[in-house]
């Protein structure tokens, strides 16, 4: 029943990207819901000039986010904002390459 409209819907994660505007804030699902493959065609399409500025938060980054949007390279055009520390980007926050963003987890709803 769904697999027509299933298939019309499938698209590539650059195509995915393609309607976010080149500054933008961009919000990702958290460990196990990080989206690699959108993480990649962000970092793939700063790497490319195409974002003047892309902040980009997260909750608790793990792997994706490591071998993407926190690539050192990208400093000069991707922001991190994060509301949790983790061993991904604790060395970044550390010299300032990643921004905490101090919180209340109850609260984080909010």
């Amino acid at each position: 029943m769904y697999k027509a409209e299933y298939k019309r819907k499938l698209t590539s994660p650059q195509q995915a990207i393609e309607p976010v505007p080149d500054t933008c804030t961009v919000v990702h699902g958290l460990g196990s819901a990080e989206p690699g493959a959108l993480l990649g065609a962000v970092a793939e399409r700063a790497r490319a000039g195409k974002f003047k500025e892309a902040k980009v938060f997260s909750m608790l980054p793990m792997a994706h986010a490591a071998r993407t949007i926190l690539d050192p390279g990208l400093s000069d055009v991707i922001f991190p904002q994060t509301w949790f520390v983790s061993p991904s980007d604790r060395g970044f926050v550390r010299v300032g390459l990643n921004s905490f963003v101090p919180n209340e987890f109850h609260r984080f709803p909010d």
